[in-house]
């Protein structure tokens, strides 16, 4: 499935609503609601258990927006965002394929669920100097059958970004990330690629100080808002990544309505997240390279999930051992079960 983003009118809503209101507007008729719990919810009482001080520097955060000392995060004027999955259009994979052959420069992310353990998601976006960008989202839960055709397009894409000594942006090691999918048969062939390491690299540009070193590297979030003034959200680091994120594998339907409602908005919050991952990266290379990588001037502005000036590694934060709570293993069954037809 295709989606076009362009630059947002000044009177609409923000897109991504700040982690201060996360819990807020499902909280009402909850005796109704018959013990239901969103995903929203789920995801706050997460983070409360288990990051209580990014919880809490994320409110800071949300306070030096009002107080107009940080702009959320901005994205790019336009940009085009495909889900590649078991529902992806076969003609659709074909244009990525010839577009991409057409790109040497990539950046790169991967979201893993922190309730299944594995690998959910990974996001390339095909960086496009004066062309709006192409971002992919790779929902690894949701292939197809590794013998149909389908899954052989999904496998020359993946080839042709990863195989081919393509440069690759990425905040880490690109190829340790780009290894957890292997499993997937994605890459025919062996990983040939240049990586860039952007997080190592901001650390000598920016410097480092008494709390930091390239043993102690600082956080995405650090680097964007030292950059740039602005907010990167990332408080969805431990969200259920593997619920299957396009609507079109319509894993978001439930019974009640406002139950649909509730998971339909989960998966566009997420997705917005996944996206300003890899583009906060590509920013961060134009800002250390003082060249042009990113498409025309970034212009919109989303408001997200708030967090806070924090500077711990964003990849430590992925090894946290969640222990589910039973309502929590009742979800992944569920979604294994659906999954498995």
């Amino acid at each position: 499935m295709e989606r076009k983003f362009t630059k947002k009118d000044s009177t609409d809503e923000p897109c991504m609503k700040p982690y201060l209101l996360l819990d807020m507007e499902r909280t009402h008729n909850r005796q109704r609601r018959d013990h239901y719990v969103s995903p929203l919810e789920r995801l706050r009482r997460r983070n409360d258990k288990w990051k209580p001080a990014k919880v809490r520097r994320e409110q800071e955060l949300a306070a030096a927006r009002r107080q107009g000392e940080l702009k959320p995060f901005v994205q790019p004027a336009g940009f085009f965002v495909y889900f590649i999955h078991r529902k992806t259009d076969p003609t659709v994979l074909d244009n990525l394929i010839e577009q991409a052959g057409k790109v040497t420069n990539f950046t790169i992310d991967t979201e893993d669920d922190c309730l299944a353990h594995r690998p959910a998601t990974l996001q390339v976006e095909l960086v496009r100097p004066n062309h709006p960008s192409i971002v992919l989202i790779i929902e690894a839960q949701f292939l197809p059958d590794k013998r149909t055709s389908l899954h052989a397009k999904i496998n020359r894409l993946c080839s042709t970004i990863f195989t081919t000594g393509n440069h690759i942006f990425s905040w880490g090691a690109a190829r340790k990330e780009v290894e957890k999918f292997q499993r997937f048969d994605l890459f025919n062939g062996v990983i040939n690629i240049v990586e860039r390491n952007i997080q190592a690299e901001f650390g000598y540009w920016h410097g480092y100080d008494d709390e930091h070193s390239p043993g102690k590297p600082y956080s995405l979030q650090f680097a964007i808002q030292q950059g740039f003034k602005q907010h990167l959200d990332k408080t969805a680091t431990l969200a259920e990544w593997a619920c299957g994120l396009d609507i079109a594998l319509g894993t978001y339907r439930r019974e009640r309505s406002y139950q649909t409602r509730d998971e339909e908005e989960y998966r566009s919050i997420l997705t917005d997240y996944a996206i300003n991952d890899v583009f906060a990266v590509t920013k961060l290379v134009q800002l250390i390279d003082g060249s042009s990588l990113i498409t025309p001037p970034a212009t919109i502005d989303f408001e997200e999930i708030d967090r806070n000036d924090q500077r711990v590694d964003d990849e430590q934060e992925a090894f946290v051992e969640l222990h589910p709570s039973p309502e929590e293993w009742s979800m992944i069954h569920v979604e294994n079960a659906s999954q498995a037809h």
